[in-house]
């Protein structure tokens, strides 16, 4: 019991990490898809963080400018990207820049977005998204108890009462056993 205890809590905590990457990948996803929407192709973006050192990567492809520096893209993550950004690597038609986050402000100024203290990841939505699965396998574990104990009450009142014992408990000598060992009677 103690295995499948263990077992659950495993999932349960896979599960919450689970949720909390998904809500950052979700905000990977939209800031290629706002790139995509500036005109770039082959976009391929990625968050790193490193010893709370965020870095984000983005390369793309421009087919209409050959000469791109990626301001462009670099605005687009300065102003829309909700996480922290401590340097910014973008790559462009295989032309690869990089700026600090103090260049960034100097160039953009500050931003519009302020990224969490936390590095960026939104600790309301993972606490909650903890605190949802938690509670969904509480309701679920409950739930597999009581039909457990409601089969065990029907199964015990299905069967029937035993007997009353019209026999002794002890069963009869078997006929090849010798009989039990009497000492001689004393003849005096």
């Amino acid at each position: 019991m103690r295995r499948i205890a263990d077992s659950r809590l495993l999932v349960v905590l896979l599960c919450c990490l689970v949720a909390a990457g998904c809500a950052s990948l979700a905000e990977l996803m939209s800031l290629s898809k706002r790139v995509e929407d500036a005109g770039y192709t082959a976009v391929s973006v990625n968050h790193n963080t490193t010893n709370g050192f965020d870095a984000v990567t983005i390369s793309a492809e421009n087919a209409s400018e050959p000469d791109d520096d990626g301001l462009t893209i670099a605005r687009l993550v300065w102003e829309t990207y909700p996480d922290e950004v401590d340097q910014l690597v973008v790559a462009v038609n295989g032309e690869s820049r990089s700026a600090t986050n103090r260049e960034l402000e100097q160039l953009f100024g500050a931003r519009k977005i302020a990224p969490g203290s936390d590095g960026g990841s939104n600790v309301g939505a993972v606490v909650a998204v903890v605190l949802g699965v938690g509670l969904l396998g509480v309701i679920v574990l409950l739930i597999v108890l009581s039909r457990r104990g409601r089969r065990r009450r029907i199964e015990e009142s299905r069967q029937p009462p035993h007997p009353a014992m019209p026999y002794p408990m002890t069963p009869p000598p078997h006929p090849m056993t010798p009989p039990p060992y009497q000492a001689p009677e004393d003849k005096r």
